[in-house]
């Protein structure tokens, strides 16, 4: 299905824009310059704290942040609801532009509950859409939907044609990531005339994103390559840094698919300069992604395993990141906790205290005692470090590490590599506490790792709730494909019954989904403080495909893997299955053992 819009109409919406680069920052400068003039702690310097907050972003992160978050303090003391809820939602949007996505909707919920007290009309708009755009990030678009749909609704009842305009272009993102082509359409239609009857940049860039989407869904790729060209052309008239180097990024991996080698070099490399540039936060992982993938797209084979390491390198420590955020959040909890038990824990050091004289006393003999205690505690200890090396590594790699002090990465020809993740688990994990949360998905994964230990197959990480593992390696084997196949089956059936479990106790299950391929990987160290075992090649990223493209409660498998078990196991061929950037993939579900 193509666009009916006439090419005319593009250039000349890129043209009826007036504003320079040089307007914005006279726009800066006037803020700043009424800022400093303005020392009084009021609701006028909050207004002036978060708008300059939000206008530097771009150019300065941390000092945009510090603005915006100055501006909620002085809110606080002011006991000024309104300034405070804007001021939370300027934060979300912010923290949402570094994928801060849980910061992002906490933010947004805090200012849905001030707002319920004072009851703004307006305000409660800017609610609906912020969390249409969260929930839709997160990948939650039900909830994106209805909050989009209740936008739209208060803005019209408002006849505020730029609360319309921002509805249209939500609704159109989130019908285009439901797949919903004819009602995405509608909305671009409407969200289009709109951007050009108002002269609004920023959400004609949007608009003119989700049509590059649709057309790239449709393997139309030069269309969808002409409205990201004009895109780049608005987000850099808008000054907008990071919209240019995600949006080179995006023209990158397009251009690598259409053979332009020269041009997705150009675009992938020139994001990665702006983004070190302007130390911007948000884009590193999907350039690196945009490097791999041209390199490895054009053969060139060294340059795409480098930043391939680099983007799941940075991918890893974003988790991590977000990890250990959630954490300090539930540390916190256990504060005040503790400092009742240090309170008690006082009689015991006193205690210690009339103790130690004691063993002064009594030195010479316990002297003799320590030393074997001591002796005993460093073989024990060493032991253990041996049990966690094995527990971090698989043993031959182990031991090359003990006796080189390095392990050499290694290329395989063939093994099978298979994913897990659940399915709602974003939206189960809001219901359940940090606790509840941790221990549900232990359970679960304990359950994997009994059952791996059964088959010739190494585990190679978790990611938040995503199991993966693979077969055939570090030493290469012929059975690596049924081995994980059986393996798959058999967490599959205790899903089942732990799906049954969580039922009865009225909970609600995580359901889980499977996907499998089986190619040539490139396996290693990576890391020196915490290294790990891990592995990377174009057939990692297929088997999550598999894993996404899948069902809940399925095992979705590849065209290579289902050559290698068909003899012995039952397969049900699904067809042609889109993958995200991979094109069409014939993809089969498991169904058991013949």
């Amino acid at each position: 299905m193509k666009f009916s819009f006439p090419k005319i109409v593009f250039f000349a919406c890129l043209l009826i824009f007036s504003f320079e680069s040089t307007a914005q920052n006279q726009v800066h400068d006037s803020l700043k310059h009424a800022l400093e003039l303005h020392k009084q702690n009021d609701t006028i310097r909050v207004t002036l704290l978060l708008d300059l907050g939000m206008k530097i972003w771009n150019d300065n992160h941390i000092k945009g942040k510090s603005l915006v978050q100055e501006g909620i303090d002085l809110s606080v003391k002011l006991n000024w609801k309104k300034g405070e809820v804007l001021g939370l939602l300027n934060r979300s949007s912010l923290m949402s532009r570094d994928n801060l996505l849980d910061e992002a909707m906490e933010d947004a919920l805090n200012a849905l509950k001030i707002n319920e007290k004072i009851k703004d009309r307006q305000m409660m708009a800017s609610i609906y859409s912020r969390l249409a755009i969260t929930n839709n990030a997160i990948g939650d678009r039900n909830s994106a939907e209805a909050y989009a749909l209740k936008n739209l609704e208060l803005s019209k009842e408002l006849k505020d044609e730029k609360r319309i305009l921002n509805s249209m272009s939500v609704l159109a993102e989130i019908y285009g990531g439901m797949q919903d082509w004819e009602t995405t359409q509608k909305y671009l239609d409407e969200g289009l005339r709109l951007a050009i009857a108002q002269n609004d940049k920023y959400y004609l860039g949007r608009i003119l994103m989700t049509m590059s989407d649709k057309e790239q869904y449709f393997k139309n790729y030069k269309e969808a390559k002409r409205y990201l060209l004009q895109n780049l052309s608005i987000q850099k008239e808008i000054n907008d840094h990071g919209g240019v180097a995600y949006i080179e990024s995006q023209l990158s991996l397009m251009l690598a698919n259409l053979n332009e080698k020269d041009s997705a070099y150009y675009y992938a490399n020139d994001a990665l300069q702006i983004t070190r540039q302007f130390n911007l936060k948000e884009q590193p992982p999907d350039l690196y992604y945009a490097l791999y993938y041209t390199a490895y797209m054009f053969q060139d084979y060294k340059n795409a395993l480098r930043n391939h390491l680099i983007y799941d390198s940075l991918r890893a420590e974003n988790y991590n990141m977000e990890t250990g955020r959630k954490l300090e959040m539930t540390k916190n909890r256990f504060q005040q906790e503790k400092k009742d038990i240090r309170q008690r824990n006082q009689r015991y050091i006193n205690l210690a205290g009339a103790l130690g004289f004691l063993l002064i006393v009594a030195g010479l003999w316990s002297r003799l005692s320590y030393i074997r205690r001591t002796t005993a505690i460093i073989k024990q200890e060493k032991e253990r470090s041996e049990s966690l090396l094995l527990n971090i590594l698989p043993v031959e790699i182990a031991n090359e590490l003990k006796a080189k002090g390095s392990a050499d990465a290694k290329m395989y020809d063939e093994v099978t590599v298979m994913f897990t993740d659940f399915k709602g688990f974003t939206q189960i994990s809001e219901k359940l506490t940090p606790t509840e949360l941790v221990a549900e998905i232990d359970t679960c994964f304990n359950a994997f790792d009994n059952i791996i230990s059964r088959y010739d197959i190494e585990k190679i990480k978790t990611i938040g709730d995503s199991y993966m593992c693979a077969g055939g390696l570090p030493v290469a084997n012929k059975s690596h494909a049924e081995d994980i196949v059986n393996f798959a089956l058999e967490i599959q059936k205790y899903m089942a019954g732990h799906l049954q479990q969580q039922k009865s106790e009225g909970k609600e299950p995580f359901l889980l989904r499977i996907g499998i391929h089986t190619g040539p990987v490139v396996a290693g160290i990576v890391g020196v403080k915490k290294f790990s075992y891990d592995i990377w090649g174009d057939t990692v990223n297929i088997a999550s495909r598999m894993q996404s493209s899948g069902e809940a409660g399925k095992i979705n498998i590849s065209f290579s893997t289902y050559e290698l078990v068909k003899e012995k196991f039952s397969c049900t061929f699904r067809g042609k299955i889109e993958a995200k950037n991979k094109g069409m993939i014939d993809m089969y579900f498991l169904e058991s053992k013949t």
